[in-house]
C-alpha cells in the first residue's frame, strides 16, 4: 500500500477481480475466510490505511494520484466492504475506516465523487443483508449488533439507499411491525426537501401496491421480484477505469439508479390489514409532493388542506392517482359480496377528499387558481372511487363530498373555475340521484349553505341529467323545482 501509483493501481485490479468473482459465489467455502483475514489485515493497518485513503481522497501528499485519488480511494473501499462481508459491522477498526471514507465522500468536491457515494453505500447495506439472524457462540449479542447496523445503514437514504433499505426489509413482511417499519422508512424517505427523494418514495409506495387486482398465480409483481443479492453495483468492480475525469464523470452518471423492483410487493390480505396505514402515508406523500421545496421544512407538519397543489408534477400526480385507485379497490373487494360499506372507511375515504379543500373566510379568500386546482384534484379523486365501488355504496359518499365542497368553498366567481364547480356539483348531485335527498343535503338552512351558493347550485342542477333518470319521482321534481319559490 506504500508504493508506487503503478502498484496502487494494480492492488486496485486485484480486489476488483477478486469482488467479481465472489459476485457470482457469494456464498463459496473461500468467502468466510477472505473477510476474516481481510478484517484482520486492516486491524493491524488501521491507521496506515486511513492516512493512504486520506490523502487519495483530496489528491494530497504527492503528485502521483494525477487526479484520480478519489476513485481509486472509493473503489478500494467498495472492495474492501464487499469483501468484509458482514464481519464488517462485527469488527470496529474495518468499520471505522469505511465510514472514515463515506464521509469525506458525500461532500466532496468532486460531482463523480459525491455520485458514487450511494453505491459504496448500498454495499453496505447488503453486509447487513448478510448478517445471522440468530447469534452464535462466537456471536452471542448479534441481535444487538443487527440492531445497531441497521441505525447505521438508514442513516442515509438519497441516491436510491432508500429503495434498497425498503427492499431488504419487503423480504421479511410478516408480522404487523415489518409493514410498519417499511413505512417508516418510506416516510423518511418522503421527508425531504429533494424532488428526487420524495418521487424515489412515492415509487415505493406504489410498488408495496403493484399487486392489487393482479391473480398470484400469473406473472405479475409478486413474481417479478429481483433477487437482493444483486442490489450491489457490479460496474464498480467491473470494466477499466483507466480513463480521464471527464469521462469517469460520465460513467459515474450511468451508473444504475433505483429500481424498485428488487421490493416485494404487498399482498391484498396485507394491504387490507394495513389499510389506514398505507392510506395515511398516501395522504402524506401527497402532501409532500404538493409543497415548494423552499417552504417544504416550514410546512411539513401542517394539515393538508393549507397550501395549494402548484408544485406537484404530472408524474408524481399520476402516480399517486394510481396508488389511491390499488387502496380504493383492495377495499371494494373486500365488500364486493357485501350489503354496505364499513362506515369507518366510507367516512376515511370521503375525510381524505374534502380536507383537500380549504376552508376559507372573507379575511382569507383563495385565489382562483388555487380553487380551481383544488376542484380538479377533488374532481379525479371521486372519478376513481366511482369506478372502485359498486353504485349502491357512491350515493351517500357523493352527498358528503357535495355538502363539504359548498360549506369549505368560496361562491366561484372566475369563468374557469365556475366550470369545474359546475361539473362536479352536477356529477355528484347526478350519483345521489334523488332530488329530495339533496333537498335535505343542501337546500336547507340548517346545513350553513350560503344562499348564493344554493342558487347557483340549483341552476346547475336543473341544467344537468339528473331529471333524464329513469324512475325519478314527479314528487321529487316538483319539490326541488319549487325551490326558488319557496
Amino acid at each position: 500500500m506504500e508504493d508506487t501509483f503503478d502498484v496502487k493501481l494494480l492492488s486496485l485490479e486485484v480486489l476488483r477481480s477478486t469482488v467479481a468473482l465472489k459476485l457470482d459465489s457469494q456464498n463459496a467455502t473461500w468467502v468466510e475466510k477472505l473477510a476474516l483475514d481481510t478484517v484482520a489485515f486492516i486491524k493491524t493497518q488501521h491507521q496506515s490505511l486511513h492516512n493512504i485513503f486520506s490523502s487519495a481522497m483530496n489528491n494530497s501528499g504527492d503528485t502521483q494520484w494525477e487526479n484520480k485519488g478519489p476513485l481509486w480511494a472509493l473503489l478500494h473501499t467498495a472492495c474492501l466492504i464487499y469483501i468484509t462481508d458482514f464481519h464488517l459491522f462485527t469488527h470496529p477498526h474495518s468499520l471505522k475506516l469505511v465510514m472514515s471514507i463515506l464521509a469525506q465522500a458525500v461532500d466532496h468536491k468532486r460531482s463523480y465523487v459525491r455520485a458514487l457515494h450511494p453505491h459504496l453505500w448500498k454495499c453496505l447495506v447488503w453486509c447487513y443483508s448478510r448478517l445471522p439472524i440468530n447469534g452464535d457462540d462466537k456471536n452471542p449479542h448479534m441481535a444487538a449488533v443487527r440492531r445497531s447496523a441497521f441505525k447505521l445503514v438508514k442513516q442515509e437514504l438519497r441516491g436510491g439507499i432508500a429503495t434498497a433499505l425498503v427492499a431488504l426489509r419487503s423480504y421479511c413482511m410478516v408480522a404487523k411491525r415489518d409493514i410498519v417499519q417499511v413505512l417508516q422508512l418510506i416516510q423518511e424517505t418522503l421527508d425531504s426537501s429533494k424532488e428526487s427523494q420524495i418521487c424515489e418514495g412515492i415509487k415505493l409506495l406504489g410498488r408495496l401496491l403493484s399487486a392489487v387486482g393482479v391473480p398470484s398465480d400469473t406473472s405479475g409483481p409478486l413474481n417479478d421480484v429481483k433477487d437482493f443479492s444483486e442490489i450491489v453495483t457490479r460496474e464498480l468492480f467491473i470494466g477499466s477505469l483507466d480513463l480521464p475525469e471527464n469521462q469517469i464523470r460520465a460513467w459515474s452518471t450511468r451508473l444504475p439508479g433505483p429500481d424498485e423492483r428488487f421490493v416485494q410487493p404487498l399482498t391484498e390480505d396485507q394491504i387490507r390489514e394495513n389499510w389506514k396505514e398505507l392510506i395515511d402515508l398516501w395522504v402524506y406523500a401527497f402532501d409532500c409532493a404538493r409543497f415548494p421545496n423552499i417552504r417544504f421544512r416550514q410546512y411539513k407538519v401542517r394539515p393538508l388542506p393549507m397550501l395549494s397543489i402548484s408544485t406537484i408534477t404530472f408524474f408524481l400526480q399520476d402516480q399517486l392517482m394510481i396508488i389511491w385507485k390499488s387502496l380504493l379497490l383492495v377495499q371494494s373487494h373486500q365488500t364486493s359480496d357485501s350489503d354496505n360499506m364499513s362506515p369507518a372507511i366510507s367516512d376515511h375515504i370521503t375525510s381524505i377528499v374534502t380536507n383537500f379543500i380549504k376552508g376559507g373566510n372573507d379575511g382569507d379568500a383563495k385565489t382562483a387558481e388555487d380553487f380551481l386546482q383544488e376542484l380538479d384534484l377533488v374532481h379525479g379523486l371521486w372519478s376513481v372511487i366511482k369506478h372502485s365501488f359498486a353504485a349502491a355504496f357512491l350515493p351517500s359518499v357523493a352527498e358528503m363530498i357535495l355538502v363539504n365542497v359548498l360549506l369549505k368553498g368560496s361562491n366561484p366567481v372566475d369563468e374557469g373555475v365556475k366550470v369545474a364547480w359546475s361539473t362536479l356539483c352536477a356529477d355528484l348531485a347526478y350519483v345521489i340521484g334523488n332530488p329530495k335527498i339533496l333537498v335535505q343535503a343542501v337546500f336547507n338552512e340548517k346545513k350553513g349553505v350560503r344562499v348564493e351558493t344554493q342558487r347557483q347550485l340549483w341552476i346547475v342542477i336543473a341544467n344537468s341529467e339528473l331529471f333524464k333518470l329513469q324512475g325519478q319521482e314527479w314528487e321529487n321534481i316538483s319539490l326541488f323545482l319549487s325551490l326558488p319559490i319557496q
